[in-house]
């Protein structure tokens, strides 16, 4: 992971959702919000209904503006409406439902669609088109029509979309939440090697807490409020405070809290099967 620059920067953001009548009241969605998203790193977040990481997916490419503070994206304040297209194509974003975003009626003119918007030359795109196709697995689908894929290729097709912009980082919006075992499993592998491979940026918005499991840091929103930052192990470590969050933690990581209130003594940082096994087979080569 590059920790040379951050993509986006995040400074005191608040962002109001204003009633339009007297039955409708205004909602603070974020208060006072600081974060700093470094180049190259994942980054999940989490929390519940309504804590506002959908609001700040959206600061972050630039849908909505702060109603006050500040928010740099790749050197660029989003403030800047003659920067908009700079700020999109640097910072991608993928959204929970693919139909949503998919505008071609062939899969290569849904992906070209982006660069078309930039100007790119038509010679550019075709390689763009062909590069981005085939860096998530959907080159023999060129030709096919997007409402004939399963979600998670349509998914797939909306991430090769971004990928034909050659942003510097992707927002994925509960991107995997529409999908089912096998389709989620495939968006997860080309994020994490996008994002080991490639270098590029990933801000994943997330139910899943074995998704989040994966990443490099892990930012819990609630009420609006980023609540805690860290590395996956040191957040979900925290089993109390995370389930007071309504929030659930890895399965494996239930499994040691489970077991630590019957009298064992395992650290709860433990986030993979391979990892639990590998603790209980010490505890049990120690009886």
């Amino acid at each position: 992971m590059s920790v040379d620059r951050n993509i986006i920067e995040i400074k005191n953001a608040s962002y109001v959702y204003r009633g339009n009548s007297e039955d409708r009241q205004d909602v603070l969605a974020l208060d006072d919000v600081s974060l700093s998203v470094r180049q190259g790193e994942f980054l999940a977040v989490l929390g519940r209904n309504g804590s506002g990481k959908s609001t700040l997916a959206k600061l972050m490419n630039a849908l909505i503006l702060p109603a006050s503070g500040t928010v740099v994206v790749n050197g660029i304040d989003t403030s800047n409406e003659e920067m908009l297209w700079e700020i999109r194509s640097s910072t991608g974003m993928v959204f929970q439902n693919p139909d949503n975003q998919i505008v071609g009626t062939v899969v290569e003119e849904d992906v070209a669609f982006g660069p078309e918007n930039l100007g790119v030359p038509p010679k550019e795109i075709r390689a763009r088109v062909d590069e981005a196709l085939e860096m998530i697995g959907m080159s023999e689908f060129k030709k096919h029509a997007p409402h004939q894929l399963s979600g998670g290729q349509k998914q797939r097709v909306a991430i090769a979309g971004i990928l034909a912009m050659r942003p510097k980082c992707i927002v994925l919006d509960e991107a995997t939440a529409m999908l089912d075992p096998v389709g989620r499993k495939e968006v997860m592998r080309i994020l994490r090697r996008l994002n080991s491979e490639d270098g590029i940026t990933i801000v994943h918005i997330t139910h899943h807490m074995d998704e989040a499991g994966m990443a490099d840091r892990v930012l819990v929103i609630d009420e609006g409020k980023c609540v805690m930052l860290g590395t996956p192990g040191k957040v979900f470590s925290d089993v109390e405070r995370i389930k007071s969050l309504g929030l659930d933690v890895p399965q494996v990581t239930e499994l040691m809290y489970e077991l630590n209130k019957s009298g064992f003594g395992f650290p709860t940082d433990v986030l993979t099967v391979d990892e639990a096994v590998k603790r209980l087979k010490a505890y049990l080569g120690g009886e």
